[in-house]
């Protein structure tokens, strides 16, 4: 079975299309608001395994200096060629296993990490990007995180629902469902396993996905081992987002 990246990096249109079901410009806002009160053309922001980079986009529509990082050069070609990202503002570098690319004196104010994306680091690859973070940020730098919660979290599993998505893409009618087969947990640690059903155009293709399961806990104990400091935003302090999971600050 392949893996679910080979979906995103083949056919990057359609990881857009199914994951349109946000309110970009909505998060960015509220995330701008929350952290910094000055002006937004003072802000430059990063935003981590950014597929399409709609959150990027989002940031450079409020007045910030918005870049992008992802492993995936297909997802880079989208984006520039769709005009949502600049190319010279889109690094292209594989996380957690390769150290990014981008200009060094490059300072950010606001990193992102969102769509659970922080599922495909280990505990150690997660120390390891707050330093590298870190490194690259300015003062009062913030990298925000989107956890699961584990109540609704545990209900999803338990209950097996098949979540789907229906859209309209350029290349015709996609459909995403998923998990489709009860999903599988390591023995060894709390990776999971599921398998995704992708239908295009009527052709049917099945995916992999893995992701480790990190709790609001183990975040801020993560981020205080290299002296950063987690907290969990108030839901009232966010527009855009649903109730369903955590959006953590980390303080670098």
């Amino acid at each position: 079975m392949k893996d679910i990246s080979q979906l995103y990096s083949e056919h990057p249109e359609f990881y857009d299309a199914f994951s349109k079901d946000r309110d970009f410009l909505s998060q960015c806002h509220s995330l701008l608001d929350f952290s910094s009160p000055t002006d937004p053309d003072d802000i430059t922001t990063l935003e981590l395994l950014a597929g399409p980079a709609r959150h990027s986009q989002a940031f450079s529509q409020l007045g910030c200096k918005a870049y992008s990082l992802d492993g995936s050069e297909g997802m880079k070609k989208y984006s520039v060629a769709k005009g949502i990202q600049h190319e010279a503002n889109y690094f292209v570098s594989h996380l957690p296993a390769d150290k990014p690319k981008i200009p060094p004196d490059l300072k950010f104010n606001i990193y992102t990490l969102l769509r659970y994306s922080i599922g495909y680091f280990s505990k150690e690859s997660i120390q390891w990007l707050l330093k590298w973070c870190q490194h690259h940020s300015r003062k009062n730098g913030i990298l925000f995180v989107k956890v699961h919660k584990q109540s609704t979290f545990n209900n999803f599993i338990e209950i097996h629902e098949d979540s789907h998505i229906i859209s309209d893409s350029e290349l015709g009618k996609a459909e995403c469902y998923w998990p489709v087969t009860p999903p599988e947990w390591s023995d060894t640690e709390w990776e999971i396993k599921m398998t995704v059903k992708v239908i295009i155009n009527g052709e049917t293709h099945f995916y992999e996905s893995r992701e480790i399961i990190h709790s609001y806990e183990d975040i801020r104990h993560i981020s205080e081992s290299v002296g950063c400091k987690a907290e969990i935003i108030s839901p009232q302090k966010l527009s855009g987002f649903t109730d369903n999971a955590h959006i953590v600050a980390i303080y670098l």
